[in-house]
């Protein structure tokens, strides 16, 4: 079982040399604020995780934020028809 983190407060994962600002700063801009996915244990902290790849058999690239499904409005535009 394969679990890997594609995009984290929207930035994709591959090298990026300002990490270290992308997470002190918690910026999510889908909502222009504040990630607002908080670990329980540690609510000053936001989770940030926006997709995932997971794989048991086949890998599949997944949206685990729901604020990502209300970018550009694009969820109420699929449903229209």
């Amino acid at each position: 079982m394969s679990k890997t983190i594609l995009e984290l407060f929207t930035h994709s994962t591959v090298p990026n040399n300002h990490w270290r600002e992308i997470v002190e700063q918690q910026y999510c801009p889908l909502l222009d604020r504040t990630c607002v996915k908080i670990r329980k244990s540690q609510p000053d902290i936001a989770i940030g995780t926006c997709s995932v790849n997971y794989s048991i058999k086949k890998p599949r690239n997944i949206v685990i934020c729901p604020h990502r499904f209300l970018e550009r409005g694009q969820v109420f535009m699929d449903c229209i028809h």
